[in-house]
């Protein structure tokens, strides 16, 4: 089942819901690993998410699977995991009401649709809210690019793969469009920004 939780303001997220657990495999049998390489990075000190992120009250989320993906000048984000394999992106915009939102979703629906997640204290002000998105390794090149309108994140850590599937900026920053990405294996993925018609 998709959660959505969002601790001190607002928030809005992309994908779509399923009704039952996945197992760590999507439908295509690609493993965790391989949609979302950061989680197969040991856990550093700057992955630990700090104190004023409830992880329970973000979806259930383990401590030991969270993974620090970078920060920009409204924003900080995380990946992570709930006990039943979900997996959840996670941001906080500090300072004001220190507002923390997760999204989370079974590995199969993230497979499919990515996660996306536009939280903040208020979605209109750009300085107070941020728009993220994650996506699985294999079609992020897709998404993520020089030719996109992003901002930059800054990571802690000097491990590339850090913040290459997320695309993330103050809330209206990013410009993104409803788009299908063929597989090679024949299946697709469909990405929904959010605030468009479906």
């Amino acid at each position: 089942m998709k959660k959505i939780t969002t601790i001190g303001a607002v928030a809005l997220t992309a994908g779509c819901f399923l009704a039952a657990s996945s197992p760590a495999w999507s439908a295509t049998g690609t493993s965790v690993d391989e949609l979302i390489p950061v989680l197969s990075v040991p856990q550093t000190a700057a992955d630990i998410a700090p104190a004023s992120l409830d992880l329970e009250a973000l979806g259930g989320i383990q401590a030991d699977t969270v993974r620090y993906l970078g920060d920009d000048e409204v924003g900080q984000y995380w990946i992570g995991q709930t006990s039943n394999m979900d997996v959840c992106l996670i941001t906080h915009v500090p300072g004001g009401y220190e507002t923390s939102a997760s999204n989370c979703a079974t590995i199969a629906t993230f497979n499919q649709y990515g996660l996306g997640i536009l939280a903040g204290e208020d979605l209109n002000d750009p300085t107070r809210s941020v728009e993220a998105y994650y996506f699985p390794a294999d079609i992020a090149d897709s998404f993520v690019g020089s030719d996109r309108d992003v901002a930059s994140l800054r990571s802690r850590s000097a491990n590339d793969v850090r913040d290459s599937d997320l695309v993330a900026g103050p809330s209206g920053s990013l410009h993104m469009e409803r788009e299908n990405v063929e597989r090679p294996d024949g299946s697709s993925f469909h990405f929904q920004p959010l605030g468009s018609e479906k």
